[in-house]
């Protein structure tokens, strides 16, 4: 899929688009966007729903085509299974479960 991260934010409907985060991101990541290896996120939207969010890391897959993508979200996620995005439940603040993430 194309580099151009604001178009895959709008595709795959991140609001990273709409705050203009995308264009800082692509500025700084750009040039290492093929030997990016793994990515972390936390927050993977939705709010409350099980079944809603990852929007943002479908987006990071498409960009960084050699990483995986690690989601993390206090609210249990069920996302649809991909191979190169994990999804795992936590706490940020949780420096034990930080600990396991990395």
């Amino acid at each position: 899929m194309s580099w151009n991260l604001t178009l895959l934010a709008s595709i795959f409907g991140t609001d990273k688009a709409i705050n203009h985060y995308t264009t800082l991101y692509a500025h700084h990541l750009r040039a290492r966007r093929r030997s990016v290896k793994s990515v972390l996120e936390t927050g993977i939207g939705g709010y409350d729903d099980p079944q809603r969010g990852g929007e943002s890391l479908r987006m990071w897959r498409s960009y960084f085509p050699h990483a995986v993508i690690c989601g993390i979200d206090i609210i249990e996620k069920r996302l649809l299974p991909d191979s190169r995005i994990v999804v795992l439940q936590g706490d940020q603040s949780d420096h034990t479960f930080l600990a396991g993430v990395v």
